[in-house]
């Protein structure tokens, strides 16, 4: 079975990630950082509208979902790798947002607001290109998973029962409960399940509150 996939995440440097989807009012920009848990946490956002930014578009925006995508082993990977790199230094620049700069300002928050003035002799770099975002399709793991009949339990139970979470986490505020009815066991049993996964690696540190 497969599912057209909800959106997609492009991964950038110093823990920029840009999220686009069907569903999604707007291209979003977040960036991440670790948390004391090893979580990966939204730090900044940046949403750039061609129109009025709305109270509606504000509400739509899946912050939490896109805190969970990001905190998937493969993307979270990624996105650690190239913390260390040099990113878009949004805030800083956004700090300058009132500053009046005179002649001597060389640096290159300066620069920025001389390359908006026409004439100024600093250029102004073109905004690159992005191809727009389309639809593919993923398979859809098996929320029914094969128990082993002995303990403990190999690690490929533990990525089936990551993969299965995660699916069940886009879909549902209570992705272990769900977990739990499509395998015949309480709660319980799942909530345990997907700590070991947790613990073993497979699946991403959780954060209280948080889905995935």
């Amino acid at each position: 079975m497969e599912l057209e996939t909800l959106g997609q995440l492009t991964v950038g440097k110093g823990g920029w990630v840009l999220f686009e989807a069907r569903d999604l009012p707007v291209p979003t920009y977040v960036r991440f950082a670790l948390a004391g848990t090893g979580r990966l946490v939204a730090r900044e956002l940046y949403i750039a509208a061609d129109g009025r930014l709305s109270p509606a578009t504000m509400r739509r925006l899946p912050l939490g979902d896109m805190e969970m995508l990001a905190n998937q082993p493969g993307m979270r990977r990624l996105i650690v790798q190239w913390l260390g790199e040099p990113g878009a230094d949004l805030r800083r620049l956004a700090a300058h947002y009132g500053t009046t700069f005179g002649p001597r300002a060389e640096h290159w928050v300066a620069r920025s607001f001389a390359a908006q003035i026409k004439g100024s002799g600093e250029p102004q770099p073109p905004m690159p290109r992005r191809a727009p975002w389309r639809p593919q399709t993923v398979p859809v793991p098996d929320v029914k998973l094969a128990v082993p009949s002995t303990v403990p339990y190999p690690d490929d139970f533990y990525r089936a029962v990551a993969d299965a979470y995660r699916f069940l986490a886009l879909r549902s505020p209570r992705p272990a409960v769900e977990l739990a009815d499509a395998n015949g066991v309480p709660p319980s049993t799942t909530r345990r399940w997907v700590k070991e996964a947790r613990r073993r690696g497979v699946l991403a540190p959780g954060q209280k509150g948080r889905r995935g």
